[in-house]
């Protein structure tokens, strides 16, 4: 009895991508290719694009999102429904699979007509693959695939099955953070992102908070897998009114702020800055950690002997952790080259009070509101990154998470085609095994030299 070709690449390709367990890719960052690594897909509708992984011998739908941005980089602007060069591919590393041979493809006769993209991502710390594959296709249905994320436009309430992020009505900033899946129904333990901007122009010192920053104007983008926030805002100091844009990226287990440009001009007159995150009383099991500090409770008593100095290591690969009995919020920065000094803002009472000697703000009770503190900045351009972890305690830690930061994944796409008949036996004998790399055996061949026209 002959065996088919596809029958026979099928169960090669099931039996060397299941040969061994392979470790576990990181699941919080997510992976992000944009159209600049898919020159040749410069026009294929996005209604076309499919990613797919295979999973025990089958090709599964992976939830996934395409975020266009027009010729400007803006993502708030119609884009015309077409994958661009700086349009961006995004989903969860966790939703991989095994490398498959070439002669394994999707089941759909109009996608065998476009080359397809193997993506494989490598995690450095945790020396894991995984593996995922595009495809076009028109005929092809795209799957009612569970998305990662959820947003509530008209509560503006973003929810994972890590977290649920809320956001103060008049400020839009940040004043809701429950840890936890949905149906746990955790406690809300954050108070709000505390900002403070202190300086003096001639003879006028003054004074900002996050309650300075006036939101002028907010968009969303929202999938399966990561909410977009963008707040255009303006500032004022003393007669001088300033535009800007703050962005920040919502995912799974992990949001913040990314890669950024920070232009500091010096003839604002700004002489220190500070941003933190205050906690709540739903906190108060927690206890809080970083580099030079270990076991601080969070109780809203004062904590004496907190060690609040930052060294130019510290402040290039910064984390800060607080774990309580159910969860971890790990925090990860990098900010040096901003500032003369750096240091930790660390603030554990319950008076009303603040460790820089400014207006408390929010309600008026400090839990472990803790960040960073910068004085005399050094004026032009710094890098400032800022991330937030999400997880249970005892699977993340401070210095994993940091190591995130410092190896983040890498991405390796490359362009295949479908082959048939004699075209696919050559692309077989010329493929490297997928697990081992090794190339394939005469042994392997047989069945498919059976199967060709003829054989």
């Amino acid at each position: 009895m002959r065996t088919s070709i596809a029958t026979t690449t099928f169960l090669l390709s099931f039996l060397f991508a299941n040969s061994h367990l392979q470790a576990q890719v990181r699941a919080h960052e997510p992976v992000i290719l944009t159209g600049e690594r898919l020159p040749d897909w410069t026009g294929v509708p996005v209604a076309e694009m499919f990613l797919l992984a295979f999973v025990d011998g089958e090709w599964h739908q992976v939830g996934f999102q395409v975020d266009e941005r027009d010729p400007d980089g803006s993502y708030t602007n119609p884009d015309d429904g077409a994958w661009d060069a700086n349009d961006e591919l995004v989903f969860q590393p966790q939703d991989g699979g095994q490398p498959v041979m070439i002669s394994t493809w999707l089941s759909d006769p109009d996608s065998s007509g476009f080359p397809r993209q193997r993506i494989d991502v490598a995690d450095p710390v945790t020396e894991s693959t995984t593996t995922f594959y595009l495809y076009r296709s028109s005929s092809l249905l795209h799957d009612d695939v569970p998305g990662h994320m959820t947003y509530d436009a008209d509560a503006d309430l973003i929810q994972s099955q890590a977290y649920r992020a809320g956001f103060d009505d008049s400020l839009l900033m940040i004043d809701e953070l429950r840890l936890g899946a949905p149906d746990a129904e955790p406690d809300d333990i954050l108070d709000r992102e505390k900002i403070r901007i202190q300086g003096q122009i001639l003879a006028f010192p003054f004074t900002l908070t996050e309650e300075d920053l006036a939101p002028q104007q907010l968009h969303t983008i929202a999938g399966k897998v990561r909410v977009i926030r963008i707040v255009e805002r303006e500032v004022s100091i003393l007669t001088t009114t300033i535009p800007y844009t703050e962005t920040k990226y919502f995912y799974r287990s992990f949001f913040g702020a990314p890669p950024a440009s920070l232009t500091v001009d010096a003839s604002m007159g700004v002489t220190g800055f500070r941003l933190s995150y205050d906690l709540t009383a739903a906190a108060a099991d927690a206890s809080f950690d970083n580099p030079n500090n270990t076991a601080i409770p969070v109780d809203g008593m004062d904590d004496s002997g907190v060690d609040t100095t930052l060294s130019t290591e510290q402040q290039t690969n910064y984390w800060a952790s607080v774990t309580s009995l159910d969860w971890s919020l790990i925090t990860t920065a990098r900010f040096s080259g901003i500032a003369e000094t750096a240091t930790l803002y660390y603030h554990d009472r319950t008076d009303g009070s603040t460790a820089d000697g400014t207006v408390d703000t929010g309600d008026q009770e400090s839990y472990g509101d803790n960040g960073v503190r910068l004085e005399n900045p050094l004026g032009g351009e710094a890098e400032l990154i800022s991330w937030f972890y999400v997880a249970e305690p005892g699977a993340l830690d401070g210095p994993t998470a940091s190591s995130y930061m410092q190896n983040p994944l890498t991405v390796e796409n490359t362009s295949e085609e479908a082959a048939a008949g004699l075209g696919e036996l050559v692309a077989l004998w010329l493929e490297d095994h997928p697990d081992t790399g090794l190339p394939v055996s005469v042994l392997d061949m047989v069945d498919l030299v059976s199967g060709l026209p003829g054989g």
